[in-house]
């Protein structure tokens, strides 16, 4: 999120705060990066891409830098009933 607030929520309840990197769903994604909030965030797709699978973060979870610059992300998010 580029500002000008310290965050923003949307409708779903995820917070957006101000030069934190979040990841997102896909759906969000799109919204984000072409929908009509566009102006307001920054979109980096991943650097590459792979199958689909469970992975789940709590709403702001942050996610570092290398995790889009290259690095994959590990998760074990299979039966953890947060999505």
């Amino acid at each position: 999120y580029k500002g000008p607030y310290a965050s923003v929520w949307d409708d779903e309840g995820h917070e957006f705060r101000r030069g934190e990197r979040m990841a997102v769903c896909e759906r969000t994604f799109a919204f984000l990066t072409t929908g009509p909030m566009r102006d307001n965030f920054i979109g980096i797709a991943p650097a590459e891409l792979w199958e689909p699978r469970v992975w789940c973060a709590p709403s702001g979870a942050l996610r570092p830098a290398q995790e889009t610059r290259g690095a994959r992300h590990e998760s074990s998010a299979t039966g953890s009933g947060c999505c």
